[in-house]
């Protein structure tokens, strides 16, 4: 590596709270081979802001920026400080909303290094022929493609990022906390079934549905419990739910913090979008009930018929399966062991790890050539 002490710039929407392990063990492990870390933010926006999972615990910048309306929702213009101008490595996300990104990558070539972090292509929500092929132009600009799963990474490779010029972070969240909580309480058992819904409570979570699948749970069983932890735009039908004998809310926070009200969970109820909270399933040996559905999260492919079920997209055969669930006590057993191995296979030191070695790897690469 040519230089003392070269500088990698990484511009995050926010800083939610699960980033921050992993910011400071990137760090770390940047520190140790004589590279600096920056990372600049911007704030919260849309759904975010009533997710309310914005967090301290790693020194950032709030970078000033410019919100332009348009009818397909808003533009960000953020404005890029010296320190980021003068980085040897610029860290992005694969948006097309922030303009700055753009601005960062069709700069001249004798600026930094550019490289991408996403999901090969937006793969959570629909998108117009035009914007696949402005994600195309910023991967046919960049220098470097951080993917956050091995799909990721093949998605960014279809679009047109060589192969070798990816780094699959294996994204994840730092659950040594949830495990150990895991080993001190297991379950008690009971006469009642809980299940657990965790996570954003808005539109792509699909709460109509999930609450409607309760509904019908509870009417041919009446064990069955759904547990509630979250916020969101959608919170309201939640709580109207939670007036009904088998829906409880508990408001929003880390399960870590709170994880004696969660502990006797079997599964957790997801049909709409799953993301990080696969990774938390794991964690607390819970499988995750999900739908095919079309518009997951990269960490969807995380999942497995070992580890978690998924059914088909209709509200019937979802209460069907739980309620199969419900009445196969050994079945249950497997996939909760399943979950323990699989929580094995994913840390916040291995995707740091990994993070580093692909700094290390764009900073000792030569320039892409652009298109």
């Amino acid at each position: 590596m040519v230089g003392a002490r070269p500088r990698v710039s990484i511009i995050l929407p926010y800083l939610n709270s699960y980033r921050v392990p992993l910011l400071q063990a990137l760090d770390t492990k940047l520190a140790d081979q004589g590279i600096a870390l920056d990372v600049a933010t911007g704030t919260p926006e849309g759904v975010d802001v009533a997710r309310g999972d914005g967090a301290t615990g790693y020194p950032t910048r709030e970078l000033r920026k410019l919100g332009v309306p348009t009818p397909k929702g808003a533009v960000y213009i953020r404005r890029l400080d010296k320190t980021i101008r003068s980085a040897d490595v610029v860290i992005v996300e694969h948006a097309i909303k922030n303009l700055d990104s753009h601005a960062l990558l069709f700069r001249p070539r004798t600026s930094a290094k550019v490289a991408i972090w996403g999901h090969g292509r937006t793969i959570t929500k629909p998108q117009s022929a035009l914007e696949n092929r402005v994600q195309r132009a910023m991967i046919a600009r960049a220098d470097w493609y951080f993917g956050y799963t091995p799909g990721s990474v093949a998605r960014a490779n279809q679009m047109g990022m060589p192969a070798d010029r990816c780094t699959n972070v294996q994204n994840t969240v730092d659950t040594d906390h949830l495990k150990a909580l895991r080993r001190q309480h297991p379950r008690a058992g009971g006469a009642e079934w809980p299940a657990l819904y965790v996570g954003g409570l808005d539109e792509s979570k699909r709460l109509d549905f999930l609450l409607e699948a309760g509904r019908r749970i509870h009417a041919q069983d009446p064990r069955f419990r759904l547990i509630v932890v979250g916020n969101g735009r959608d919170r309201g039908k939640v709580e109207t739910a939670a007036r009904e004998e088998w829906c409880t809310y508990l408001g929003n926070f880390p399960l870590a913090d709170n994880f004696y009200a969660v502990k006797d969970c079997n599964a957790i109820l997801m049909p709409g979008r799953v993301g990080l909270a696969a990774v938390d399933s794991f964690a607390i040996e819970a499988p995750i009930v999900t739908t095919d559905w079309t518009w997951h999260a990269p960490e969807f492919e995380y999942l497995t018929t070992q580890n978690s079920i998924t059914t088909a997209d209709t509200v019937d055969d979802y209460a069907y399966r739980i309620l199969d669930l419900m009445r196969s006590p050994t079945a249950l057993a497997d996939l909760q062991q399943q979950c323990a191995h699989t929580a094995e296979q994913l840390s916040i030191e291995d995707m740091a790890t990994r993070f580093a070695d692909g700094v290390v790897s764009v900073l000792d690469s030569k320039r892409r050539t652009r298109l």
